[in-house]
């Protein structure tokens, strides 16, 4: 069934229900948007293997064209922070090359 198809909001519910279906993500509030087949996951879930299940799962269902996830991972106490966006470092800039003699 092509996106155009399927009724406003059907989508959605369809990936909702499959995002549910996992055991990973049941219990786990994820909102879905759908925008012309472009599905949109927000909402925080417990680890990256998660988040990437989500992905999957969507990307599975019948419609769906795209997905964007924008899920965050939620940090367990005492892990270590992941790196950010937000690096100071340049990441085009070239390598600092060391030459011994």
């Amino acid at each position: 069934m092509a996106a155009a198809e399927i009724g406003k909001g059907q989508l959605a519910q369809k990936v909702a229900e499959a995002l549910h279906r996992h055991e990973a993500l049941r219990e786990v509030p994820i909102d879905v948007v759908d925008e012309a087949g472009v599905i949109t996951l927000t909402g925080t879930v417990n680890t990256l293997e998660a988040k990437e299940a989500a992905s999957s799962i969507a990307e599975e269902i019948p419609g769906v064209l795209e997905v964007i996830n924008d899920l965050e991972v939620e940090q367990a106490p005492g892990e270590p922070e992941e790196l950010s966006d937000d690096s100071p470092f340049d990441e085009e800039a070239p390598a600092l090359r060391i030459k011994s003699t």
